[in-house]
């Protein structure tokens, strides 16, 4: 048992040099690189170290939704993570030049989101079985056979329509369950669950 936890902290640190890498986007500028939320980043450390590729997460940014500024699309309320079944290097030439994805590659990504998802769903239900608070608001959504999943925020679309004091509640209600749950995923991976 040691072995398989001293693996798993190689696995972890390695997955960290990685998560301090990405950056999601570019800033209030537009110029400048920003990492990935800080209360998502050992999330992702461990959904990386279990071998689940990530392509874009957030936090939230209720801090956002009254600025003019920034386009609806931008201003997530509530937290989210997309995956893809697609490796780092699918879609670029041998000198990392964008040229299109090859039906093996799309295939193979299809083929592995299918197996991620199954993960994730595994994932859910083991926290759901524990999760006293009340309704399931982390949702999987996985078109199947399809190269891509994503953890939700159940009805976020909705309560974006909702007056301000509503979402306030929802927003609190949603940082709690997603934090449980990321607290639940990485204690399970380090104790090899």
């Amino acid at each position: 048992m040691p072995e398989v936890r001293r693996h798993r902290e190689e696995q972890l640190q390695a997955a960290r040099r990685t998560v301090e890498k990405i950056y999601t986007d570019y800033g209030e500028s537009g110029k400048e690189h920003v990492g990935i939320d800080n209360e998502l980043k050992d999330g992702i450390t461990t959904l990386l170290a279990m071998g689940l590729q990530t392509e874009s997460s957030c936090w939230g940014h209720p801090e956002r939704r009254d600025d003019p500024s920034v386009l609806y699309a931008e201003k997530n309320l509530f937290p989210y993570i997309t995956f893809s079944g697609f490796q780092p290097d699918d879609g670029l030439d041998e000198h990392g030049n964008p040229q299109g994805y090859s039906r093996a590659q799309v295939d193979a990504a299809c083929a592995r989101m299918k197996v991620d998802a199954a993960t994730l769903r595994s994932l859910l239900d083991a926290f759901y079985q524990q999760w006293p608070a009340g309704p399931q608001n982390i949702q999987l959504h996985y078109p199947e056979d399809m190269p891509a999943a994503r953890l939700v925020t159940r009805d976020a679309d909705r309560l974006e329509e909702v007056d301000r004091s509503e979402q306030d509640v929802a927003i609190r209600q949603a940082h709690d369950e997603w934090k449980a749950f990321l607290d639940f995923m990485q204690t399970a991976y380090s104790r090899g669950d």
